[in-house]
């Protein structure tokens, strides 16, 4: 395997590539599935409008009679009327879904295009996805939403996964084709492709289990989540937890500080954003987005315009003004 930091000789390859899986297979000489490239845009709504969709009542698994379904608000059943309602021989329909952290997530339309890595949105999109959920949902509102992104899935022509070993070359380990439930099936997936690239190199050299790996990821506290005493202990060990760098998000200058100087630090503005959440509310970063960029300064020792969004060629400044 040719690389821009040299030639490499690996004892077990792994595909997975998403989009490009089919093109990595082809390089191993597996020519029996093709990947072709479906976008999906996801409209993000303000946490205000994280009411309109829910999975539940309360405590009480969602489990409602079709009578239920027409005695109560429009709400709670979104999710359920709009995937029925849009569903098709290649999705599962656009909705309504409330997501972990408030907000409601409208979306993701379904539509076939040539280029692997169309990431790009258009308000025609947008337009439809918005108009085909108001009618599950009337009372959201365009400015309700306060971001939106496209994604680009990985179906193969059969619509099925490929999970398995090499067909040609026996060190090679296929996860291709993986989208809708791609991100429920992931576990079970990894599960099977350790145990296969174990298996195999175990034929030739002892692979012994890492007796110090940890697998669970400790993150530090999320002050907005905490009572008022705990967030007043941490405060008092570290003042940065009182300064609040993210008004909308409610993230202290100690989270994002904790996000920097984790076992993998993240110096982009992007990484810092998915890691502790600064820049997600309905600012979009307006406001703390330079606040960011200095923390990140001087945790890296980077200088300010070296601070990128998420690549090297995503420059936010490019020198002072005075």
């Amino acid at each position: 395997m040719h690389t821009n930091r040299g030639t490499i000789y690996p004892k077990s390859v792994v595909n997975a590539a998403g989009v490009w899986a089919d093109v990595i297979a082809d390089m191993a000489g597996d020519r029996t599935f093709t990947i072709h490239p479906r976008v999906g845009t996801n409209l993000v709504t303000d946490k205000k409008a994280g009411w309109m969709v829910h999975t539940s009542m309360g405590k009480t698994p969602f489990t409602l009679t079709p009578r239920q379904l027409e005695d109560i608000a429009p709400g709670p059943v979104a999710f359920v009327k709009a995937t029925l309602a849009a569903a098709h021989s290649h999705s599962k329909g656009i909705a309504l879904i409330h997501a972990v952290d408030g907000n409601m997530l409208v979306g993701p339309h379904a539509d076939e295009v040539p280029d692997r890595e169309d990431l790009s949105t258009n308000a025609e999109a947008v337009a439809r996805i918005l108009a085909s959920q108001q009618e599950v949902q009337p009372q959201l509102k365009a400015s309700d939403v306060i971001a939106y992104f496209t994604g680009v899935r990985s179906p193969t022509y059969e619509e099925d996964f490929v999970v398995r070993r090499g067909i040609r070359c026996h060190n090679i380990f296929e996860a291709g084709g993986i989208q809708s439930p791609g991100l429920t099936a992931a576990p079970a997936i990894a599960v099977d492709i350790a145990r296969w690239v174990v298996e195999y190199l175990q034929e030739s050299q002892d692979v012994p289990v890492n007796p110090t790996f940890d697998p669970v990821r400790h993150c530090g506290p999320v002050l907005r989540e905490l009572p008022l005493e705990e967030r007043d202990r941490l405060i008092r060990q570290s003042p940065a937890y009182g300064e609040i760098v993210c008004r909308c998000e409610e993230i202290s200058r100690g989270e994002i500080e904790d996000a920097l100087r984790s076992p993998l630090p993240v110096y982009t503005v992007d990484a810092v954003k998915r890691r502790v959440r600064p820049g997600m509310g309905r600012c979009q970063g307006s406001f703390c987005l330079p606040s960011v960029m200095r923390i990140i300064a001087e945790e890296s020792g980077l200088p300010l315009e070296q601070v990128v969004k998420h690549r090297s060629d995503a420059q936010i400044v490019f020198g002072p003004t005075k």
